[in-house]
């Protein structure tokens, strides 16, 4: 099995990134900053986009990424030669680099997943359950919107206010909690 369908529902989940954003991601977007392993979303290079200027951030890796190997595969990536985190895939100029995942993802439904309600739902619902789990657990909005690269209001955080430090983002990311018995860790 490619890498892809294995990390990249992880990723989702615990990140709540867009799949086009998780996709695209190069080796050296995964950077530790103050100790903390994180993923930089970004678009520094030719085939890195994102929805708006607000889609840039840096997001701290969830402790079950951890656990699940995602620092190994990158080192192992990274002394095969690779310079992306999911070389497997293929840059395509309409859809970026989420042309095949989104086909897989729609097909694994398709035929895994029997709950109808679970059915109805697309790559991008993760994204919308991690911003559910941050307004259930009480995260302020501007912490929200700092992970999920959203804009806050008014002119005071936007202009005004600093990023968060890593080590309240990674606070905010380890309120992610899910139940993944059997998930085992990544062999590459």
């Amino acid at each position: 099995e490619p890498p892809f369908k294995y990390w990249l529902p992880l990723l989702a989940i615990f990140t709540g990134a867009r799949l086009n954003e998780l996709c695209q991601l190069y080796l050296d977007d995964v950077v530790e900053v103050d100790g903390i392993p994180c993923i930089c979303i970004q678009n520094s290079r030719s085939d890195q986009r994102l929805k708006n200027k607000e889609s840039h951030r840096l997001i701290p890796l969830h402790s079950s990424l951890l656990e699940f190997g995602l620092l190994n595969y990158v080192g192992k990536l990274k002394a095969k030669g690779a310079n992306r985190l999911f070389p497997e895939l293929r840059f395509q100029q309409k859809r970026g680099y989420s042309a095949l995942p989104s086909k897989w993802y729609a097909k694994f439904k398709r035929q895994r997943l029997t709950d109808s309600l679970v059915q109805s739902k697309d790559f991008h619902s993760f994204r919308h359950t991690v911003a559910d789990c941050f307004k259930q657990r009480g995260l302020s909005e501007a912490l929200a919107a700092a992970i999920l690269g959203h804009r806050v209001g008014g002119i005071t955080y936007h202009r005004y206010g600093k990023d968060f430090p890593p080590e309240a983002l990674l606070e905010a990311v380890e309120a992610i909690e899910w139940s993944l018995e059997g998930v085992v860790a990544f062999e590459f």
